[in-house]
């Protein structure tokens, strides 16, 4: 799971549903792989709390970024329905 897609996966969902109705968590993991594209999960979790005021671990953001992932696939299924 890299990166980069990681970061697709963000602009698809902002593009077609925007930040508005995720939770806060998912926010959080999206501030953090925004604001750091290059960091490894490890990265992220270790400067979580000084980025988002909270410690996710790595298995919590690697969980978010599932989520995110599962979101972003669904919205490009549905724009390839059209």
């Amino acid at each position: 799971e890299s990166c980069d897609k990681q970061l697709d996966d963000i602009k698809v969902i902002k593009k077609h549903m925007g930040f508005d109705n995720l939770s806060i968590r998912l926010m959080e993991a999206i501030t953090l792989r925004v604001k750091n594209p290059d960091s490894s999960l490890q990265e992220l979790s270790d400067i979580s709390e000084e980025v988002v005021g909270r410690y996710i671990s790595k298995s919590g953001i690697s969980h978010c970024m599932k989520d995110l992932e599962n979101i972003a696939n669904t919205l490009r299924n549905k724009e390839s329905e059209k």
